[in-house]
């Protein structure tokens, strides 16, 4: 019977029985209609559209398709088809194999060899031959299809094959009619009774002569089919079964990078699960050559060659979070690769994030041909580990000191500690990584620009006096350069800067300036006892920085590098530049300060993510100076210096114009590099290929809005573009590059409010505020028998929403990148219909608050010893409950008390809770009033009780309110957010009606029961109270006739329970963002991962660029509604933040209402703009 009452209560309707639903006057659609405004068909702001009025594909649909486009493209080119992967099931479906052909012994029988089309357990599909003897396999050919190399010369055969785990035994290969086999090969071994996707085994075929066109057979002969003289054994008696699913070749001009690795220590598996790069691969390394391959780098013929590796190990930051897979190489000694010089050190870029897989290459060739010192050179290649094809890659030299590297001196060969040894032998960074090794690594700061030491490295050994005296000289000499730039500001932008607020820091060259906003949350200016002038790196006795006399800026850091660097950035429009670990500086001894070299442009970079880049404006400015350290002020104030930015962009200008012609050096590439691509796009994918970050169940459009053909020939015809475009507006602009100021943050149009149905009072939006402006907002216009209840609008989604002074009531207009002001109106509750409210009082006596305690290090510049903590907000409205039921909330406020008796006001119904101890909060509704205790604790103090209790049953008498008195069994300490997870249900609501804390009320005399329903993860507990609702006089009906007249009722009869109850609360969990791609984030683009959060129809995602902001809950520069767990926000807000802060909150669709869950912590997000 229990488990019939659950089921019930589930299967009710969930409505909302605490916001009064009032009666709008005018409802939103008619609204819509008579202003001429959309209903709900409005451009939806922040998720991709199709926009083309197609059904939308499914996010599998949409990876299918890019893959198909890349044999669709290879066939529109005339690929010979031997290189485009044949999948053998289809094939044999098809009819195009012939039957397999056994060399039968005297008066032997044909076999009968069973071959059918499976899937497998992962649905991959397979040509399954089951239960063959192991002598008959050795003597049989099996034939997988014909292959049409036309004129081309094949370099690896790549094939899918697996066998039963119990079988070892070696694949032999046969073209046409040859009776030789041109290849052998592994088959791999797998335990799966239902097989698998077998993996990309590969093996090299340059020298076995294969040329024309003919079928392919494979003999496999395994080891119980050999005697010991390793002849075949006509029939085994063991049997064994054969999974065979694709195969295609590789055209041969590409230089292949195989790896054979000591699989008793590691194997790359292990290598590829290592998070931090600790696990190494160790074995030996060979560069085989093509014939007559010309070598970019060298005149010499190359020829194959083996290398020992001292390691194999991943890197990157972002680009190892991929599918495919970047490693460093480290050789036990020096070899010069393809001529690019004597190194140990070599890294192997994926590319993942590049679709054309030429971006980094083409940056390198601009960077070189600009004169930019120590570009690295590189070379595509595809890459073999372990026998398995793991696809095209680009071998490049490390960005290190080295002979043939960063030529310059290293001063970890010789710790230096005087000058002029320690004026050079610096590499810089401007960013950090999550990699292990690297937390420790110091930082300089120079105003407001922080540079990171890379090089030297100082570990345990290195003597400290030799670290604090290059460290000192370092930090003086980037602090100097800093004061240089800076004085030649002109005394009134001073003045300005000063009126604004901003102070120059004491000591600008101290690695000191702590950015608030970066240390976890934690303002310095309010944590005691923090000098927000220290930092790990001062050291003793730091004397005050000085503006150098006799010197300039131009003695301190070299101009053209500055200006070339400078140039590429901005023109590729690179979202790391500038902030991140790959933007890097060297200090030469007894010299300047350069800018190189070039390094990463894969993904944030020429647009390389975004198929419509260009359709947004994103070219169309120079907002990189206003973050490149130094630039914006030089351009403004050194005229020299603008005129050389102009000089070197016509340089610069030239090369790209050269390169998107026909024939250009873009051009070269793609075809230098196309066949490696095929057959990497068989088997790896891309970003834009796993439809990564397209949004929920949208595709790719190009910049006039159409679906988007994703192949190698668009993607190269896309870059031209972008190169094309962006040259003629920097051409037509760079005049301009000194008075250039970049928005970013969109124009928003004036807001109606439309206080009747014609005259619209127009409210100008504050860009300082980031809100409208409170003063033009018209008065709540007065309407003679009703109650105004506030200003609402609709959303681009249909919501109707409630206008409050934390919205912007803004859509986007993807089409044309510009906002939209949704038209706002008044609504109101007739008289007759408005009920006041009579009681409140709090749900619960006490809501407990856990409180998770902060990190902080000595790093962060702050004391390790401080306590803080992580601030979680709390809707305190939600505890709560006002009577009548049907009674208006909408006046409810909160106050507070402070320490010196003044009374501060909550401007929204949330407060945010950072510290231990009680906090007493003052709920008022009209001339009512209660006070609601929260109880902060710490997290370790987290009470993990699951069980919990109501009343079995409760009598009440019509009219009269109750409580089915829901506790936890250790009430003290509980998770308070554990109180969103309650559902209350009323079995007949005729009877009595349940709120979301479990109050009731009872409406007529009879029996019911309320289920109470506790929703841990996906696990649901569930308690009964049997409610009673008697006459005034406690009685029920047909108890006495004398007192309650004639019925037909029986006494203590059960109504039967309603299936659909009018007043069930729904309550949602608090919302929880699980991921936010950070690491390499674009200007205008958030790709956020969500958990699921049960009973939730959807989630609201708020973004801020300021943690007070988000803290409070105002002034949020995006809001976005999505319904699915993954999402991507699209917003020209966006672009030119550093930093964005992200929250969600899960929401609920009630009987037309939107009920919201309480808001999740606050996510920060870095943004390279």
């Amino acid at each position: 019977m229990k488990k019939r009452w659950i089921a019930l209560a589930l299967s009710v309707t969930l409505v909302t029985g605490l916001v009064p639903q009032g009666t709008c006057l005018r409802t939103v659609n008619a609204y819509a209609q008579e202003t001429g405004m959309p209903e709900t068909e409005m451009p939806e702001s922040g998720v991709d559209d199709l926009a083309t009025g197609e059904t939308a594909l499914t996010h599998d649909e949409i990876v299918a398709k890019n893959k198909q486009a890349v044999i669709d493209e290879a066939i529109a080119l005339g690929v010979p088809d031997a290189f485009i992967r044949h999948d053998i099931a289809e094939e044999f479906k098809e009819g195009k194999l012939t039957a397999p052909q056994t060399d039968l012994a005297d008066e032997e029988e044909e076999p009968k060899l069973k071959l059918e089309a499976v899937k497998a357990s992962d649905k991959s599909t397979g040509l399954l031959l089951s239960k063959v003897d192991t002598g008959v396999l050795a003597r049989t050919k099996i034939d997988l299809g014909e292959y049409d190399l036309g004129e081309l010369k094949p370099g690896r055969l790549i094939y899918n094959m697996l066998t039963d785990y119990k079988t070892k035994g070696t694949a032999y290969l046969y073209f046409g009619d040859s009776e030789e086999p041109f290849a052998s090969a592994v088959i791999k071994r797998t335990a799966n009774k239902d097989w698998e996707t077998a993996p990309n085994y590969t093996v090299d075929v340059r020298n076995a002569g294969l040329e024309g066109k003919g079928h392919i057979y494979l003999k496999f002969v395994a080891d119980t089919a050999l005697d010991d003289e390793d002849n075949i054994i006509p029939k085994s008696k063991v049997k064994t079964s054969l999974f065979l699913q694709g195969m295609f070749f590789t055209e041969g001009s590409t230089p292949v990078v195989e790896f054979d690795l000591d699989k008793e220590i590691n194997t790359i598996e292990n290598i590829n699960g290592s998070p931090l790069h600790t696990t190494m691969g160790y074995g030996n390394m060979e560069v085989k050559i093509p014939e007559g391959y010309e070598a970019e780098y060298s005149e010499k013929p190359l020829k194959d060659a083996t290398y020992e590796l001292e390691y194999l190990r991943g890197r990157g930051n972002s680009t190892w979070e991929a599918s495919k897979k970047p490693y460093k190489i480290k050789l036990n000694e020096s070899a010069d690769l393809f001529g690019m010089g004597k190194s140990k050190h070599w890294v192997l870029l994926a590319n993942y994030y590049d679709y054309s897989l030429i971006r980094n290459k083409f940056t390198f060739y601009l960077a070189d041909q600009l004169g930019l010192e120590y570009t690295p050179k590189s070379v595509f290649v595809d890459v073999v580990i372990s026998g398995v094809y793991y696809g095209s890659y680009q071998l490049t030299q490390h960005v290190r000191i080295g002979k043939n590297n960063i030529n310059i001196d290293d001063l970890e060969d010789d710790p230096a500690t005087e000058e002029p040894d320690i004026t050079g032998g610096y590499l810089l960074s401007m960013g950090d990584s999550w990699l292990s090794g690297d937390e420790g690594l110091p930082y300089i700061s120079a105003g407001q620009y922080d540079f990171r030491l890379d090089k030297p490295e100082y570990d345990e050994k290195y003597p400290k006096e030799a670290k604090d005296a290059q460290i000192k000289y370092l930090t003086r000499y980037l602090g100097e350069l800093d004061l240089l730039v800076n004085s030649l500001e002109e005394s009134d932008s001073v003045s300005e800067n000063s009126m604004e607020g901003s102070e120059e820091p004491a000591n600008p060259g101290v690695v000191s300036e702590i950015n608030s906003e970066a240390v976890s949350g934690i303002d310095p200016t309010v944590a005691s006892g923090i000098d927000p002038t220290v930092s790990e790196n001062d050291l003793e006795g730091e004397e005050e920085i000085k503006l150098p006399e006799g010197k300039t800026w131009r003695d301190y850091m070299d101009e053209q590098s500055l200006i070339d660097y400078y140039l590429l950035q901005e023109f590729s429009k690179n979202g790391d530049a500038y902030g991140s670990s790959s933007t890097y500086l060297y200090k030469v001894r007894n010299g300047k300060l350069y800018w190189g070299p070039a390094w990463d442009f894969d993904y944030v970079a020429w647009g390389a993510y975004q198929t419509d880049y260009i359709k947004w404006g994103t070219l169309e400015n120079f907002r990189l100076k206003f973050v490149a350290p130094w630039v914006e002020t030089l351009l403004k104030n050194d005229p020299e210096f603008k005129q050389n930015v102009i000089k070197r962009w016509k340089v610069l200008s030239d090369l790209l114009k050269e390169a998107e012609e026909d024939g250009g050096i873009l051009d070269r590439y793609k075809e230098q590099n196309y066949y490696s691509a095929l057959a990497n796009y068989q088997i790896c994918s891309s970003l834009l290929m796993d439809a990564d970050g397209y949004g929920d169940d949208t595709q790719v459009l190009d910049d006039d809005g159409n679906p988007y053909t994703l192949n190698y020939t668009n993607e190269i015809e896309r870059l031209k573009k972008y190169i094309h475009v962006g040259r003629e507006w920097a051409d037509e602009h760079i005049e301009e590059i000194d008075t250039y100021e970049w928005d970013y943050v969109m124009h928003y149009p004036q807001v109606p409010f439309y206080v009747d149905d014609e005259t619209p009072v127009f409210v100008s939006y504050d860009m300082e505020q980031n809100t409208l402006k409170t003063e033009e907002i018209p008065e709540m216009p007065a309407k003679e028998g009703c109650v105004f209840k506030g200003w609402y609008y609709v959303d681009e989604n249909g919501n109707e929403k409630r206008f409050t002074d934390r919205d912007l009531p803004y859509g986007y207009n993807q089409d044309s990148n510009e906002y939209y002001a949704y038209d706002l109106y008044p609504c109101y509750t007739e008289e007759t219909d408005y009920v006041k409210a009579e009681k409140i009082e709090p749900a619960w006596d006490t809501i407990y608050v856990p409180l998770d305690r902060m990190v902080i290090s000595e790093e962060d510049g702050l004391d390790p010893n401080m306590i803080a903590y992580e601030a979680v907000l709390v809707n305190l409205k939600s505890f709560v409950n006002v009577t009548p039921f049907d009674a208006s909330d909408d006046a409810l406020r909160f106050y507070q008390e402070t320490e010196d008796g003044k009374i501060r006001q909550y401007s929204d119904d949330e407060i945010w809770i950072n510290n231990i101890g009680e906090t007493e909060i003052i709920c008022r509704l009209g001339d009512l009033s209660c006070k609601l205790k929260i109880v902060a604790f710490e997290m370790e103090d987290l009470n993990q009780g699951q069980a919990f209790g109501v009343d079995k049953s409760i009598t009440l008498k019509a009219g009269e309110y109750g409580n089915v008195h829901f506790a936890f069994d250790a009430p003290q300490n509980q998770l308070y957010s554990k109180y969103y997870d309650l559902i209350f249900a009323s079995m007949d609501t005729d009877i009595l009606e349940v709120n979301g804390n479990g109050m009731l009320y009872a409406k007529k005399t009879g029996k019911t029961k309320v289920v109470t329903i506790w929703q841990d993860g996906k696990k649901k507990n569930s308690r009964l109270t049997e409610v009673t609702v008697t006459d005034e006089n406690g009685k029920l009906p047909g108890e006495s006739e004398a007192d309650h007249g004639n019925t037909t009722e029986p006494k203590g009869t059960n109504v039967k329970p309603s299936n659909t109850p009018a007043n069930t609360a729904v309550t949602l969990a608090k919302g929880a963002i699980k991921k936010i791609q950070t690491k390499k984030a674009s200007d205008k683009k958030l790709k956020i991962k969500l958990t699921k959060i049960a009973n939730a129809d959807g989630y609201q995602i708020a973004v801020y660029t300021s943690k007070k902001d988000a803290a409070k809950n105002k002034k949020a520069i995006l809001t976005k509604d999505v319904k699915g767990v993954k999402a991507t926000l699209k917003s020209g807000k966006l672009k030119g933040t550093k930093k964005l802060y992200v929250r969600v909150r899960a929401y609920s669709k009630i009987d037309g209402k939107t009920v919201y869950g309480d808001w999740s912590g606050i996510k920060k997000v870095k943004i390279r703009s």
